[in-house]
């Protein structure tokens, strides 16, 4: 399942190395219908994202908050000499809003063509899984009405939210966009 990739590095297949020696994924799903996920948890539930949307993840670093900002933009962050909005997603997601602590992490990912940083509570590992409903679907209690949910997956004997990280993108630029 490797290849040689440019530069003598290893990549497994359906990924392809960044120039930054980051490897990303490059398809969503293998011959079994199964996508790679990156499983995090975000005001204490289980949700998944595309992995072929996530960059990296890093430990939470404090932002530069943006006067004017919507509360869900909580500031700024610099990525080696980039500065990336960081969005707070939980009331996106129908979860109550946390308490930041060393232990959050930023998951970074492409969306809107741009990069953002999300905080999550924690990230549980990148698996693969076959996403059991696709567009437009609505869990009970979950995304109500936001059209933020790409599908669902069982993990662990439980079903688990997977994020539309586009449309958190749309929803983060319109937030913006009602800010004075």
């Amino acid at each position: 399942c490797s290849r040689s990739a440019p530069g003598g590095a290893t990549a497994r297949r359906g990924t392809r190395p960044r120039a930054d020696g980051v490897t990303m994924a490059t398809s969503a799903r293998d011959a079994d219908g199964r996508e790679e996920l990156v499983f995090v948890q975000i005001g204490g539930a289980p949700f998944a994202l595309p992995a072929a949307s996530v960059s990296e993840v890093l430990l939470l670093v404090e932002p530069t908050p943006v006067p004017g900002w919507p509360p869900r933009c909580v500031g700024l962050f610099d990525l080696r000499g980039e500065l990336l909005p960081l969005l707070e997603v939980n009331t996106l997601l129908d979860r109550p809003e946390g308490r930041w602590s060393t232990g959050h992490h930023i998951v970074v990912v492409l969306a809107e063509a741009r990069r953002w940083g999300l905080v999550v509570d924690g990230v549980d590992g990148v698996r693969a899984a076959p996403v059991l409903a696709q567009q437009g679907l609505t869990a009970p209690g979950v995304i109500a009405g936001g059209g933020l949910c790409q599908g669902v997956v069982i993990d662990g004997g439980a079903p688990v939210v997977v994020v539309d990280v586009e449309a958190l993108g749309r929803a983060a630029n319109a937030a913006g966009e009602e800010a004075p």
